[in-house]
């Protein structure tokens, strides 16, 4: 899966990032066969960029947005 995310400047967080529920719920809507997902933000989220978000072979398997993870799915 490589689909692209943007979170807008009036979805901002801290510090001119994006806020962390919104943009993880975003990433988790990337992920509709999930029955759940657990988000873990470990970087600012930055605003107005197109984001690149994609899933890797690990499990429980990271979603990775600009190349930083940013949550995880758990089945």
């Amino acid at each position: 899966m490589t689909e692209t995310i943007r979170i807008r400047k009036r979805f901002n967080g801290p510090n001119d990032s994006g806020n962390g529920g919104y943009s993880a719920g975003l990433a988790a809507q990337l992920l509709s066969q999930a029955d759940a997902v657990e988000a873990t933000l470990r970087a600012p989220i930055p605003l107005d960029v197109t984001l690149r978000a994609h899933t890797t072979d690990l499990f429980p398997a990271p979603v990775v947005l600009r190349d930083q993870p940013v949550g995880k799915l758990r089945l």
